[in-house]
């Protein structure tokens, strides 16, 4: 009875041996069942939704598509994008497939295909496709337009005007006005004019998101309104009792000077001086 005892012993220990073996081995693997009945979140997308805002411009430079997609169960697997332009290009429809991108849990970025061109101030329907690893599905969709409003800085004689009422002093009765861009959509789109009385004249780019124009004014008092416009957002400066006269400027009051000291001043008032000959 007893020898019974010991071979029934010594045949368990055999078996586990033999199960630790196989397990080690990978002869056997246990399956796991994991149960995920909800979709992926979508935290952030570019492009986005109008009701949120425009898409800045930036999003024609960069050419990427890009969505925050979470998951905590399953993990997010896939991530689809298409829009009205995507649809119909010949390389990149009838969708494009994003990246996850290397170091984020959760960012994934896809390049436009190269053929796909979006313009700006119009709209465009879209839909972002998440998956996650059990299948689920989530779509978020919506109208998106791409525009960044105008702005920027206007100059005279290279002294940026910085409130309403400045002091700039000059030697010649010539003027040059100046505006540089800061923000806003493409250079071709924007026009800048300087206009007094019944003169307009229309400042010629003269360097990426610049434009300039000098003119010679006869002695007088003028009231110069200048304007950089998109087609949609127009920056307006209008520059009262602007003076080209012979009135002397003392020689300690330098363009330097001027500039420093007028750089907080407010008021309407922007007058020229330029010193006797």
């Amino acid at each position: 009875m007893e020898l019974k005892k010991t071979n029934k012993r010594r045949i368990v220990g055999l078996t586990l041996v033999v199960l630790s073996l196989i397990l080690i081995s990978g002869m056997w693997k246990l399956v796991i069942l994991g149960v995920d009945t909800t979709p992926p979140n979508f935290v952030s997308t570019t492009p986005f939704d109008k009701a949120q805002g425009d898409v800045p411009v930036d999003f024609l430079t960069n050419r990427k598509y890009s969505a925050k997609v979470t998951d905590a169960t399953s993990g997010v697997s896939s991530v689809i994008y298409t829009d009205d332009v995507v649809t119909y290009t010949v390389t990149g429809g009838p969708e494009v497939y994003l990246s996850k991108v290397a170091g984020s849990a959760d960012l994934w970025e896809a390049s436009f295909p190269v053929d796909v061109q979006y313009e700006v101030l119009k709209d465009y329907s879209f839909t972002f496709y998440a998956y996650d690893a059990a299948g689920n599905l989530k779509t978020l969709s919506g109208t998106f337009r791409v525009y960044s409003a105008l702005q920027g800085k206007w100059y005279i004689n290279d002294v940026q005007v910085t409130s309403p009422t400045q002091t700039i002093w000059v030697k010649t009765n010539t003027v040059t006005f100046k505006f540089v861009k800061t923000a806003g959509v493409d250079d071709t789109k924007i026009t800048c004019t300087a206009q007094w009385g019944t003169t307009t004249r229309t400042l010629t780019k003269s360097a990426a998101a610049t434009w300039t124009d000098t003119v010679t004014l006869n002695d007088g008092v003028y009231t110069i309104t200048l304007k950089a416009n998109d087609g949609t957002t127009t920056i307006t400066l209008t520059l009262y009792n602007l003076q080209i006269g012979s009135e002397t400027m003392p020689d300690w009051l330098t363009l330097d000077f001027i500039s420093g000291v007028l750089l907080g001043s407010v008021g309407l008032v922007l007058i020229f001086r330029k010193p006797k000959p």
